[in-house]
């Protein structure tokens, strides 16, 4: 890392805080070794991607007017447009001293499963519902530990700080990134031939 002169390292929100969810602690183990290091830093730790509402894996859930986790429907959850984080990294690189040795905690919004069912249906003009699906569907043990910690815990960004500490992104909440979204193309009922 010598020649490097300013390591921006992507981790995850509340991965110093113990949680016990192993890509957590990973993140958090890498986060050590680099303050260890010597080298000049700073951690971007984003909660939640808001675009991964419309990973491959939600869509067909979305088309037929469902979005689901083992997250219960009244527990909030903190969430970031990646674009969001995109920009505040590049804010970051372009002004390395003021960042310098800092880890900052992203996000853009909380919001409950109602409430994104809620935005996504006013966005999509249909109905979705918010659906809590059982955790064991969650896709293994790592990601069952961070569905508990996220039902029992959750994100602990502090929103109204960040906003006003970094106004120079954009900051989306869910609804101004669901905006943004082409939600006829998004939900357009699939082929057997694509």
């Amino acid at each position: 890392m010598a020649r490097v002169p300013h390591v921006v390292y992507s981790s995850v929100a509340s991965a110093d805080r113990g949680t016990g969810v192993p890509h957590f602690e990973s993140k958090h183990a890498v986060e050590r070794h680099l303050r260890a290091s010597g080298a000049a830093f700073t951690i971007v730790a984003p909660a939640m991607f808001m675009d991964m509402l419309l990973a491959p894996w939600s869509l067909p859930g979305l088309r037929d007017g469902r979005i689901g986790s083992p997250v219960p429907a009244d527990v909030p959850g903190q969430r970031v447009a990646v674009a969001d984080i995109g920009a505040c990294v590049a804010m970051v690189i372009e002004q390395p001293d003021r960042f310098a040795g800092e880890r900052i905690e992203i996000a853009g919004d909380a919001s409950t499963g109602d409430e994104l069912a809620a935005t996504l249906s006013r966005h999509a003009e249909r109905e979705i519902r918010y659906l809590e699906t059982p955790m064991e569907q969650a896709g293994g043990e790592d990601l069952e530990k961070m569905f508990l910690f996220l039902n029992e815990v959750g994100y602990q960004v502090d929103i109204a700080a960040l906003h006003d500490a970094v106004p120079e992104v954009a900051w989306h909440d869910l609804d101004a990134w669901a905006a943004g979204q082409d939600w006829t193309a998004l939900l357009a009922p699939q082929s057997n031939w694509a």
